[in-house]
Order: structure tokens, then sequence, then C-alpha cells
């Protein structure tokens, strides 16, 4: 069954555009699609976060290898992962009421340098 491409107009057969690589049924936009979206783009939730901890901790030099010589589609991205694992990091601390590093590092400065790395930082509690 011949398909036209939604995204660039070309004629081709088969599940994806042979052009530019879309899906031939690119489907309604709804809630399940939304949350798909995200889990699979953004977060990488399928497969790639999950396992790039696992594999971290497991294995990290070998994970490491694996990423620099090209093997990346398990993985997700080191950007990504970084800013995800923050936000974990400081939604975890703000839930359990522990301190952060940062906080705690803080605590340890003298008076006035705590007081300036605070404004730099715009921390609340000095």
């Amino acid at each position: 069954m011949k398909n036209t491409c939604q995204n660039c107009g070309y004629t081709f057969e088969g599940n994806y555009c042979n052009q530019c690589g879309q899906k031939a049924d690119s489907g309604r936009v709804n809630l399940q699609f939304l949350l798909n979206e995200l889990s699979n783009s953004v977060f990488q939730l399928n497969h790639g976060l999950l396992f790039t901890i696992k594999e971290l901790t497991l294995r990290p030099g070998h994970t490491i290898q694996e990423y620099l010589a090209g093997k990346r589609k398990v993985h997700i991205r080191p950007l990504a992962f970084l800013f995800v694992t923050a936000a974990l990091y400081v939604l975890l601390a703000s839930v359990t009421g522990k301190q952060t590093y940062l906080e705690g590092l803080s605590q340890e400065l003298p008076k006035d340098l705590r007081i300036r790395v605070g404004r730099m930082f715009m921390f609340t509690k000095y």
C-alpha cells in the first residue's frame, strides 16, 4: 500500500518514510500519545534512564567505553542524565528533609563567606 508522508510529502511503501524516517501512521495527539512522547523523547524512560543507572552502577567503565565507541541507542544522553538525576536528588532531599551537599558545605564555612556564597547562589538560609 502506498503512503504519502505527512512530513515531507514523499510517496513510499512500508511503515516509515524512506526520505525523512517519519512513521507512516502518525496517529492522533491525545493524553496517551503525550505521555508516551514525554517518556520516550525527554526522559528516555522506556530503556535509557533506568538502563543507564543500572549500567553505571554495575559497570561504569564499560558503560562509558560503550558510549564513547558509539553505542548510544540504549543510553540516555549525558546532559539529560545529569539534569534528571540532579532533579531527582533535589526532589528526594526536599521530600525527606535531608540537607543537600551544598547546604551542609555552606554550614562549615565562616559566617561572612557563607553569606556571600548564599547571596551568590540565592540561598534563602545562611
